[in-house]
Formats: C-alpha cells, structure tokens, sequence
C-alpha cells in the first residue's frame, strides 16, 4: 500500500471524529454522549485577552497559543471549531507521515489496526489537543531512530510546550547517549534553549499568568481516570502534595533503573517503557492519553492484538465511567465502584503490557519484518 493511502485515510479518520463530536455545538446534544474538551473552552478562548498575557490557560504555551489563533481565525463558535479540526487533522497527517517513515518494513496491517483505524484515533482525535504533542514526539523519535539527538532534543523540546509528557523521553535520550558527557550537555541545552524560546517572552510579559499553568497541574487532585484516584478512595488522609512526591519518586526510580538496565534496546522500546511507566505512577490520566502509546503499537506489533483491544476498550470503559461519575454521583453511589473497577482493570492491562515489552529483544535497528 502507497503512503499517499495512509495520508487519505488518516484525513477520512479525522474528518469523521470530527463530526463526531461536532454534534455538541451543532445539536446542542447532552455533553456525556459527544464530550470534547474543544467545544468546552471556547467560551474561555472567545473572552477578552490573551492566553499568558492577561488570560490563564491551563496548558503550556503551544498548546494555548494555538487554540487562542483558532479562535481569532473566526468570528463564531463554529467556525473555530472548524480550524481547529483542520489543523488537528493537519497534525495527524504529519504524525503519519512520519511514523510511516519509521514503520516502513513492517506489516501494512498493522498501522491501520493499531493506528489509523484505532478506535482511540476516532473518539480523541478531536477530543482534545494532545495530536499537536504526539506530532512532535513521532518527529523526535524519527531523529533518535537515526542517532541525531540534537534534532530529536529540539522536538521534545516543542513537544514538551505543547504537552508536558515529551519531556520524559530525555531519559533514554540521556543513558543511551554514547558521548556520555558532552553529549548530555548537548542534548539539554538543546532542550532548554529551545523551550525558553518557546516561553520567555511570555515568562517576562506576564510571569504570573505564564506560571499558572505549573501551579494548576502542581495543586489538582489526581483525576477520576487515574489509579491516584482510587488510593485517594483507599487512603483519604493523602494530601495532594503527598501524591506529588511519591509519583514522582516512583516514576523517576523506576524509569532510571529499568532504562539503564534494558539501555542495548532500541530507542523505541525504551520509549514505550517510559510512556508506560509515566502512565502509570502519574497522578493525571486523561483518557486521550492512550494516544500517546497508538505509535509503539504499530512499531512493537509483538505486544499483539489482544493486550491493544483490551487496553482500547478498557479505556473507553473507563471514559465512560467518568461521564456517569459525573452525571449521576450525586444520585448512585454505584457508578463510583464501576468508574474504580475500570480504572484498575485498565491499570492492571498497562502493566501486563510493561511486563511482555521487557521480554521483547530488540536492539537498536528496526527488525526487517514481512
């Protein structure tokens, strides 16, 4: 199959998640059904101002900036509903683009199951704007696939101002850097140069308004998707500063020890092993967050069908969960325990995946697959 099909089809996935969720605005249809977090903020995006001048935005700079431009493109809702698909479809298309690069020798069918046919990449598509992050990450991990970590550094860098979680890949980055010093510093400056460019004229305009940001995600409480949620259920004297502290420990422990210890696999894998173990001791898991792992997928078709479909529909059951949570808490105390159950069943299927991905042998080169 020719990559200009990939391309269509990425668009056709795109343009149908797009109406999709457009019923909300169109039809005015009850927000459990059709949720988008797109069409929740555009009233905060329509409203005087300028995100991290004199408007708070709970997103890092990228990911604000560009949704306040879809908003000036237009003058209505709607119409900013529209560019945004356009440009979020846009960005899948690159993500594409890209990953087919990086998976050209492997089965055809596995990019569309894993990828562009993905129930995942239909339902959060268009859900939020965590493409724009995924974008840039299938970029870097292009540049680490040919050893040119400068470049895979610059887009993390990107990634990391549109969505936080890129920064983890520095990790393998970093231990698998073969100029172990001066390649380090390299790497970082790289990085910090390029996020400063990103931030700072923000940062020195409005320092307050830019930090917003870091101080929301510092103070909230562990989500209704996370696994945080339910030991909060377990263990309600834990402050939230004490979850802070002790996902962090966790993941940084577990990250540098395993990384290190499986540092002769690919990048790839390595990669895969941190957005697993992220995901697992972080204290937020938005359900758009599984898009982050769509690309590992379609690289490690080893990790199979099964454990990807229990993980999709897992996952669905668990967004679901929250919608009644939310809706009904008040009335029915049963949709608390269903939300747990998925939530745990969800996180039991992330660590099953973990434990067959430490067991997958894979150097550094891509294997030649049929």
């Amino acid at each position: 199959m020719k990559n200009k099909y990939y391309l269509y089809l990425i668009f056709t996935t795109g343009i149908i998640s797009a109406y999709y969720h457009a019923y909300q605005l169109m039809h005015n249809w009850p927000w459990i059904l059709l949720y988008s977090d797109i069409v929740v903020f555009v009233e905060k995006l329509f409203a005087p101002g300028f995100p991290y001048v004199n408007k708070i935005i709970e997103y890092p700079v990228i990911s604000g900036v560009f949704m306040q431009f879809m908003a000036n493109l237009s003058n209505d809702y709607f119409g900013y509903y529209i560019f945004t698909c356009i440009f979020l479809v846009l960005a899948a298309f690159i993500s594409t683009k890209f990953l087919y690069k990086i998976a050209e020798n492997k089965k055809m069918e596995n990019f569309l199951i894993y990828w562009i046919f993905a129930p995942s990449m239909f339902v959060f598509l268009i859900y939020n704007w965590d493409i724009i992050a995924v974008m840039f990450f299938i970029i870097a991990l292009y540049f680490m696939n040919k050893n040119k970590n400068l470049w895979a550094s610059f887009f993390l860098a990107l990634g990391f101002c549109a969505k936080f979680y890129p920064a983890i890949y520095l990790i393998p980055l970093i231990i698998k850097n073969r100029k172990f010093f001066w390649g380090i510093i390299k790497i970082l400056t790289v990085f910090i140069f390029t996020a400063l460019l990103v931030n700072l004229p923000f940062m020195l305009k409005n320092f307050d308004v830019w930090k917003f940001f870091y101080i929301f995600n510092n103070l909230r409480w562990p989500n209704c998707d996370s696994i945080w949620w339910v030991i909060k259920a377990a263990l309600p004297w834990l402050a939230v500063t004490h979850i802070n502290i002790i996902s962090l420990i966790l993941f940084v422990i577990s990250s540098v020890i395993i990384i290190y210890k499986y540092r002769k696999q690919s990048y790839i894998v390595l990669c895969c092993i941190i957005t697993l173990l992220f995901l697992l001791t972080n204290k937020i898991f938005s359900p758009q967050y599984i898009l982050w792992i769509l690309p590992f997928f379609v690289l490690i078709p080893e990790i199979g069908k099964k454990l990807f479909y229990s993980l999709e529909l897992t996952n669905l059951a668990v967004l679901s969960s929250v919608f009644l949570l939310t809706y009904f808490e008040p009335f029915n105390q049963f949709y608390a325990y269903q939300n747990y159950f998925f939530v745990i069943l969800r996180h039991v299927i992330l660590i099953v995946i973990l434990i067959k991905l430490l067991k997958i042998k894979r150097p550094d080169a891509l294997p030649q697959l049929s």
